[in-house]
This record gives C-alpha cells, structure tokens and sequence, in this order.
C-alpha cells in the first residue's frame, strides 16, 4: 500500500508549506517520507525556522530526534 504523491506549482505559490502539512496530517495514521529537491530555494529555513541560521544544514537536520514539530 505504498503511495507517493507529488506537488508541484509556481514560484512561490506555497509548495513547501502545504507539503509539509500534508505531511503532517497524513503522519498521525501513516509512516511518511518527504523528499524536497528544489536546490534554487532549500526548504530548511521553512520546515526549522526556529533552528539558527549557522545551524541550518542537513546534517544538524538529521541529528533531530523528531520533526513533528
């Protein structure tokens, strides 16, 4: 039963944010991956806006224990 959905759209229009609430809406019944592959504009100031700046990598990413937050 595994599915993969795709979101894509313009520039700015709100991509990453709906995914991630998506993606947290489907992680309360569901094991979720999301996989974000834009290198023009990374997602890691939008999915850790409360990370430092110097903090934002990755790696200090993966070293989170949980990302429900």
């Amino acid at each position: 039963m595994n599915k993969a959905i795709t979101i894509w759209g313009s520039p700015n229009s709100s991509k990453t944010i709906f995914s991630v609430k998506l993606a947290n809406e489907l992680s309360k019944t569901h094991n979720v991956i999301v996989v974000f592959c834009d290198i023009v504009a990374p997602s890691l100031g939008t999915i850790l806006p409360f990370i430092s700046e110097k903090d934002r990598s990755l790696g200090k990413a993966l070293e989170i224990p949980t990302l429900t937050q």
